[in-house]
């Protein structure tokens, strides 16, 4: 017997054929938006591409998406990276077509996985799980979360095209069948320059003296043999994003971001291959080999005398190149109806090369901080087994383990959860995973010097982090449609980096001003993550759809004297309602709207030390002070779009407006020179943008 398939969210029109994909499976789930891998029963949802093109102010970015979830809220508005349970965003998993891959954004962040927005298309994206915590074994080195992305095959009958013309740049789509009915492929490029938004409506995403501009070639080839027993993908991304700020004119200097000199950027390229091979009617292989790297750079400058523009000195730089070989091999098999095994290797060779370094009016001779160059290797094994001993209990357990061979360091992680259906409409479940991960490679080869003036590695080895993850989840299903989730969650991390000499906790704020720390660090540090999250969703039916998401919860970081501080990405309260009506003006046409609205607390942040930033005329932080907590963030997104519907062809336009009220949200703090006085610094202001597809 086999589960009742179905999927709502999908948007037929002319010019574009819709393919629907099911996987066929046992368990027959009553609750919304189940992930697509049935071992994850806890914590963990699946996204059609359908929603993030229809929730306002995502810029077709799944992570902004994912902010109309509970347990995730936003950090900064410019900016794709997630508060995840208060993790810091240093730890995160993001798998393509089941390989592991690096930081996917472009204005990709220095050590973490941040940046200003996602290199995934929707063009070429298929539908996407996410899990916040206790997953199943097949997925590791992570403690933060897993987003786990497939490409869609493209059309195998004929050919179709894809046209948008937007504020935002440019993006072209083509796909269409190589052998008919066997084989297909799918091209989608983008060019960006968020300069259109500042020279065509004078409104800046960032700074009015900052440009920004990238771009990224996606595919996918997919291939099948006559039966359907072997089936390959060869997938790909490439992009490439640089910022640039411009020095003004002295006489409107005010702060230190109207003389910073910045040029910085990132490169991202990723090429696989995923081989899926049937055994028999109850076994399979798959087989996912390929390689990605990455280029982040950081060149910043400022002028030695603040009332010459000329006199630019080069005072930090940095530069970190990653190349990886991985291969991941999964051997999945049902032993009986009830019982499924799933069991793999992951093997990945990193080459890197990594520098950063200072130098300025006080110190000329450029001194490296960060210095490193060869191979290491990341080994990760795993076995899962799902057991359903009736139809209304699953229980899923399994051990994955890592090795890490730059110090050979090694995790052994449990994990274990069970689902049990109470009711005919409500479920209860548990979940428990011991996570590890390891830290970002330029904190291992940090310099210090020692009492005769040679350099060595403190941090070389340091353990992995680890977290063990509880989560209890209640899910009621309200109608078809509509369900109610309530789960409660406690995190305890330990073996973070800590620093040795002072109180420094810095894993949970590690993406504001440490990338990868700036001190020796020992693995002693704790931390702990705990609330509740709920989540109210109707999915889209009758014209409508709408996602409350309420989450409560604590986050605090143990300093070496055993005293506790709030972590920055503590988040007390904080509310999400996301709103949508569509409504058919014809046959051939349609109107949508859309709003989100966020309330909570915003994301704390370092304060000035006010005697220290007077004395000095520039901006310095109290760095053994608590983090100050803002003003109560707000901001409402709308999105209004009209469809239009030929016989062959169909176009959408649509105008997304970010923060439509305008509402300040402090950000943080900045020193005005001229008037010898802190400021506050905000998040992004009232942002439209406009766009235009065609389907042909």
């Amino acid at each position: 017997n086999y589960a009742r398939l179905e999927q709502s969210n999908v948007a037929v029109s002319t010019g574009k054929e819709t393919f629907i994909e099911f996987e066929i499976t046992n368990n027959d789930e009553i609750e919304n938006n189940p992930p697509q891998n049935e071992q994850l029963l806890v914590s963990s949802r699946s996204f059609s591409v359908e929603e993030v093109q229809r929730i306002p102010a995502t810029f077709y970015d799944p992570s902004r998406l994912m902010m109309s979830f509970a347990s995730i809220t936003p950090i900064r508005d410019g900016d794709s990276d997630l508060n995840v349970r208060g993790n810091s965003t240093m730890s995160a998993l993001y798998r393509l077509e089941g390989l592991d891959i690096p930081n996917p954004n472009h204005f990709a962040s220095v050590a973490t996985m941040g940046g200003g927005l996602t290199a995934f298309s929707t063009s070429v994206m298929n539908n996407t799980d996410f899990s916040t915590g206790a997953w199943s074994a097949d997925y590791g080195n992570s403690i933060n979360m897993v987003s786990d992305i497939n490409f869609r095959k493209g059309n195998l009958f004929k050919r179709e095209h894809n046209l948008q013309i937007g504020l935002l740049g440019l993006n072209a789509a083509t796909e269409g069948p190589i052998k008919k009915e066997r084989s297909s492929y799918l091209i989608n490029y983008r060019y960006s320059t968020l300069g259109i938004l500042s020279n065509v409506l004078g409104i800046n995403f960032v700074r009015d003296n900052v440009s920004n501009t990238f771009q990224d070639l996606s595919f996918n080839l997919h291939f099948s043999s006559k039966n359907n027993k072997t089936t390959a993908n060869v997938f790909g991304i490439g992009g490439i994003s640089t910022e640039r700020w411009t020095v003004r004119d002295t006489s409107l200097w005010t702060t230190n971001l109207d003389y910073t000199n910045n040029f910085s950027g990132s490169t991202l390229g990723i090429l696989g291959i995923n081989l899926n091979q049937s055994i028999n009617e109850r076994a399979f292989v798959n087989i996912v080999a390929g390689i990605s790297g990455s280029d982040i750079f950081v060149y910043r400058s400022q002028p030695v005398s603040k009332t010459e523009i000329n006199f630019i000195d080069s005072s930090h730089t940095q530069k970190y190149l990653n190349l990886h070989g991985s291969i991941a091999i999964t051997y999945n098999q049902k032993i009986k109806d009830k019982l499924l095994l799933k069991t793999g290797i992951i093997a990945k060779n990193t080459y890197f090369e990594l520098n950063s370094g200072n130098k300025s009016p006080a110190q000329p001779a450029y001194v490296k901080d960060i210095e490193g160059v060869g191979n290491t290797q990341l080994l990760q094994a795993f076995a899962q087994m799902l057991y359903r001993p009736t139809a209304k209990t699953r229980i899923s357990g399994g051990l994955h383990s890592l090795f890490f061979t730059l110090n050979r360091s090694y995790s052994v992680e449990p994990r274990l959860a069970i689902k049990q259906q109470v009711s005919k409409k409500s479920y209860l479940a548990f979940a428990y995973g011991l996570h590890g991960a390891i830290l970002p490679l330029g904190t291992y080869f940090r310099h210090e010097m020692d009492s005769l003036g040679q350099r060595f590695l403190p941090s070389q080895n340091l353990k992995m982090m680890k977290s063990h993850h509880i989560v209890l989840s209640y899910i009621q299903t309200l109608g078809r449609y509509t369900s109610l989730q309530i789960e409660g969650f406690f995190q305890h991390i330990f073996h973070a980096p800590i620093a040795a000499d002072s109180s420094a906790g810095w894993y949970y704020h590690s993406r504001l001003y440490e990338p990868q720390g700036n001190a020796a660090y020992i693995s002693a540090g704790v931390g702990q993550n705990y609330g509740v999250n709920l989540s109210l969703e109707k999915r889209l039916n009758q014209g409508y759809y709408f996602i409350l998401a309420t989450n409560v919860g604590k986050s605090r970081y143990q300093l070496l004297d055993k005293s506790w501080r709030i972590a920055p990405n503590q988040i007390l309260f904080f509310n999400t309602l996301t709103i949508g009506r569509e409504i058919n003006l014809s046959e051939n046409s349609s109107f949508q709207f859309n709003a989100r609205i966020f309330f909570g607390e915003g994301t704390r942040f370092m304060p000035a030390d006010t005697a220290a930033t007077l004395a000095a005329n520039k901006l310095v932080f109290n760095q053994t002070a608590d983090f100050v907590r803002p003003n109560l963030y707000f901001r409402a997104d709308v999105r209004a779009a009209f469809r239009k519907n030929f016989r062959k062809s169909s176009f959408v336009a649509s105008l997304d407006i970010q923060n439509i009220s305008n509402y300040k949200n402090q950000r943080g703090v900045l020193y005005d020179e001229q008037r010898q006085s802190i400021i506050t610094r905000y998040h992004v202001a009232f942002t439209p943008v406009l766009n235009f597809q065609l389907f042909f």
